[in-house]
């Protein structure tokens, strides 16, 4: 890992930690990738929100999904079922305190 990696991830996880602001834009722009049909992409940042806010293990104990399948579910080549993807999204939002819907806007 390069450093200029490390200290880009040390700038990202001083804003998870000090701004709720930050962490409600970045599940908002997560949601919007599924919604815009890029899977991966919404993936590796709910990865990334995981693993930097609130680790496996505390997901595991808000959704009764186990932190082993959560890993995998997340990992690179993961793939939750719609079911369980939900279930995470809920955690997220219960733990950040936060209601989400969705709007509809023209093009």
């Amino acid at each position: 890992m390069t450093r200029k990696y490390r200290l880009f991830d040390d700038t990202v996880k001083e804003h998870f930690a000090t701004d709720a602001e930050f962490r409600v834009q970045l599940i908002i722009h997560t949601l919007n990738c599924f919604l815009e049909g890029d899977a991966k992409m919404g993936q590796q940042m709910l990865r990334k929100y995981i693993k930097t806010d609130l680790g496996y293990k505390q997901l595991e104990e808000l959704t009764g999904i186990s932190e082993k399948s959560l890993n995998r579910m997340f990992g690179a080549n993961g793939n939750p079922t719609t079911r369980n993807l939900f279930k995470v999204i809920e955690a997220i939002s219960k733990h950040e305190r936060i209601k989400l819907n969705v709007s509809v806007a023209a093009e």
